[in-house]
């Protein structure tokens, strides 16, 4: 069940342990989303964070399980459900920007603190959780989506190999009936051909890759049309993130999922260099325009 409770501003406070961390009063969403990357989101304070706050329309929604649900649950799979009950807090300025605050209601704790920008035709949303920064970006704007990927300091045959997948999301979007033997020629690159059932549907995955990084492109074809491109970076020892990129080619949209550990590094860096390395997403990829 779900209740949803919206204010222009603050007006009621959740308790809190004593122990829990402020993050200072600031001036946008975004500088109070920057500084909680250095803090343990278990050890933010909601109440401090809702004063911190207090500037910002305000919207409440309570997301709980009832005995119903939680008996249903166990008799289809024969144990007690592990849930919690949550609230989401989010704070909006000008129906554009916004941080979520997902509290664990069962705990009392903070879950997750995320952010979201929205700029004409580009969305962008980070999430803080745990260990982990997460970052999802959707535009119809290739070449923002191409000066995102400059700023994540890729080795230059990686590089190389990202710029050619643009370079097919621009053949994409010009040429909307472009075939797999137009990409097979862009490309220049060996690949391999494979057949896939997916939901219920018959797709041809022709995949490009880098050996040399461990990166590659899935091309989706259905009826010798292409459906989606798809480009996949894995974490390894030269780089401490995880990227995913698709582009479908119906309502042509290139979205861009970033996955950073927080706590990896792929060398051994200075106390001040991990710091650098910790909100390094934040600082560069947010302010990719």
């Amino acid at each position: 069940m779900k209740k949803i409770i919206m204010i222009g501003a603050l007006t009621f406070f959740t308790i809190t342990g004593c122990q829990k961390q402020a993050v200072n009063q600031s001036a946008s969403l975004e500088d109070f989303y920057v500084q909680s990357l250095d803090k343990d989101v278990k050890e933010i304070s909601l109440e401090d964070s809702k004063k911190a706050l207090k500037e910002f329309e305000y919207e409440y929604e309570l997301q709980t399980y009832s005995k119903e649900e939680k008996e249903s649950y166990k008799e289809t799979f024969g144990e007690e459900p592990k849930v919690s009950d949550f609230s989401s807090n989010t704070f909006i300025y000008a129906d554009k920007n916004e941080v979520e605050i997902l509290y664990n209601e069962t705990n009392k704790e903070v879950s997750s603190i995320s952010y979201t920008e929205n700029i004409e035709d580009t969305s962008k949303k980070m999430v803080k959780m745990g260990n982990s920064c997460n970052i999802s970006i959707s535009t119809d704007n290739v070449e923002s989506q191409r000066e995102i990927m400059k700023r994540l300091n890729l080795s230059q045959g990686t590089s190389d190999f990202v710029n050619l997948y643009f370079d097919l999301v621009n053949s994409m979007k010009t040429n909307p009936k472009i075939k797999i033997d137009d990409i097979v020629n862009l490309l220049k690159l060996d690949y391999k051909k494979r057949e896939d059932n997916y939901f219920d549907e018959i797709l041809s995955i022709y995949t490009f890759e880098n050996q040399d990084d461990g990166v590659y492109i899935d091309v989706e074809v259905k009826d010798d049309k292409i459906m989606s491109a798809k480009l996949n970076l894995g974490m390894n020892e030269k780089i401490n993130y995880t990227i995913y990129m698709v582009t479908t080619n119906k309502d042509f949209n290139l979205q861009i999922y970033i996955m950073e550990n927080l706590n990896a590094n792929p060398t051994d860096k200075s106390k001040e260099d991990k710091k650098i390395i910790k909100i390094y997403l934040t600082l560069y990829i947010m302010k990719a325009k």
